[in-house]
């Protein structure tokens, strides 16, 4: 995402490969980083020490974490909203019967009012679903993804 910010903003930055939210934000906040993406959950707290601010929100509405951060889009950068997403996924060869009913009982967990609370307060929405949509949201983040790697040059050199 971050090849994609430079092209799109027309600004320089050099990519810097991070295990995860926690020392991006230490490093965000010693003053070592200029900029980072972080989860909204990370971004708020990073925002309330009163040492950063967040610009923008990397999905197609606002959140409802971060109600007053626009998203790109509004920022002036169509086309940036890309929403990360967790599934769960299940070994080869399960019988689909099984399939099925992991799918209707985590999206009635899932939807349970308890869990929606939960999901809000660390910034997420969560929806369950079917496991066609779950194969349709891969497959559309697999070629959505190779194409930016393969736009930016971001093969792995053997």
């Amino acid at each position: 995402m971050g090849e994609k910010l430079k092209k799109m903003a027309g600004v320089d930055m050099v990519g810097v490969p991070y295990p995860g939210d926690g020392p991006i934000v230490t490093d965000l906040l010693g003053g070592h980083l200029k900029t980072g993406f972080l989860s909204g959950a990370n971004a708020k707290k990073a925002t309330e020490t009163g040492r950063a601010r967040m610009l923008a929100v990397a999905s197609t509405k606002r959140s409802l974490l971060l109600p007053s951060v626009p998203t790109f889009a509004e920022a002036g950068l169509d086309g940036f909203d890309r929403e990360s997403w967790g599934k769960l996924f299940v070994p080869t060869g399960t019988p689909p019967a099984v399939v099925a009913q992991i799918a209707r009982e985590v999206t009635r967990i899932v939807n349970a009012a308890d869990v929606q609370d939960r999901f809000a307060s660390l910034g997420l929405v969560g929806t369950g679903g079917t496991p066609a949509a779950t194969l349709q949201d891969v497959q559309s983040d697999y070629v959505y993804w190779v194409r930016l790697i393969k736009e930016f040059g971001l093969l792995a050199k053997p």
